[in-house]
């Protein structure tokens, strides 16, 4: 663990508060399990997020533009359907973070 570049970006208001930011996007269910589903099995069309997460429609776009406004996933366009990955495949490692944590803790 680097604790030099933690203390470096935690130091900076404007680097706290995008953290933060990251935070808030993961920290509903619907999105985190989103995003970590999108880590386990690659890009998917929305039809497929909404089948395979077993989420309305409307709930899931809701929460993709959440998570698109905020950077975590991005969206490509072909024939007609919108398909989303992953726009920083360093959330695999923040997501590898967090289920340990929950473990650790009983949470």
């Amino acid at each position: 663990m680097d604790i030099a570049k933690i203390r470096h970006v935690m130091i900076d208001e404007r680097k706290v508060e995008k953290a933060a930011g990251l935070l808030k996007a993961l920290g509903h269910p619907a999105r985190l399990r989103i995003v970590a589903h999108l880590c386990c099995h690659g890009e998917r069309s929305v039809g497929d997020l909404g089948r395979e997460l077993d989420l309305p429609q409307a709930a899931l776009s809701q929460q993709l533009g959440i998570l698109r406004m905020n950077g975590l996933v991005s969206v490509r366009r072909a024939q007609g359907f919108r398909f989303y990955s992953l726009a920083v495949p360093q959330t695999t490692q923040l997501l590898h973070c967090i289920s340990t944590c929950a473990l650790v803790t009983g949470a």
